[in-house]
């Protein structure tokens, strides 16, 4: 399989709603991808994964493993026998709202069934490299104080803790926290993400970003 980043159309709405009833199944109202799409201040971005022609997907084993439990849901995903075989299917988002000088990133999520193999990280590469290009001074968010892993991830790319937003969570009450990256426009911190996106790509060969001009 390979991974791509490019940006979301109208085309993509359907497939993107699903995904963000899995990672917020108690949120509500829901985005209005629609109205998001034509807002000037906005832009949301899409990963695509493509079947590679030559890839065989190992039929379902009976067996319960993490790991075969997870290749027969993407499995499920490409073959169907109710529908046509797809080559290709979105397996995350990222909305990114540009205010002043900053890029506040309001929605990031990943397809359950891709969870854990790094499309969340080529998410917040693709804001950063975003932020960069549109000369923007900060990249922040609010992660829920509960979501560790994410979290770690933020820290990974030199995002800190500023402050707090108390029950910032409607489903729960539950308190946010606010992770900034300040002074992405200079020398060393551009330098410092570009090492972490090729350890990044180091790993993940199979992935395409976006052109960082």
């Amino acid at each position: 399989m390979n991974f791509s980043v490019r940006l979301m159309n109208n085309n993509d709405i359907s497939e993107v709603a699903i995904i963000e009833r899995q990672a917020f199944p108690t949120m509500w109202p829901p985005i209005p991808f629609k109205r998001e799409l034509g807002n000037k201040f906005a832009e949301y971005f899409v990963i695509v994964c493509k079947l590679d022609e030559h890839l065989v997907i190992p039929e379902p084993q009976p067996n319960t493993s993490f790991l075969q439990k997870s290749v027969n849901k993407i499995r499920g995903l490409f073959f169907s026998d109710k529908f046509d075989a797809k080559d290709s299917f979105i397996v995350g988002y990222l909305g990114i709202w540009y205010t002043l000088d900053e890029a506040h990133i309001t929605s990031i999520a990943t397809r359950e069934e891709f969870r854990g193999m790094g499309i969340g990280e080529m998410l917040l590469i693709a804001a950063f490299q975003r932020a960069f290009q549109r000369k923007s001074n900060s990249v922040t968010l609010e992660v829920r104080v509960s979501n560790e892993i994410a979290q770690n991830l933020y820290s990974k790319y030199e995002m800190i803790e500023v402050g707090k937003r108390k029950r910032y969570y409607s489903d729960n009450q539950e308190d946010a926290l606010i992770m900034t990256a300040d002074d992405i426009n200079t020398d060393d911190f551009y330098h410092q993400i570009q090492i972490k996106i090729k350890k990044y790509l180091d790993k993940h060969q199979n992935i395409t970003l976006l052109d960082d001009k």
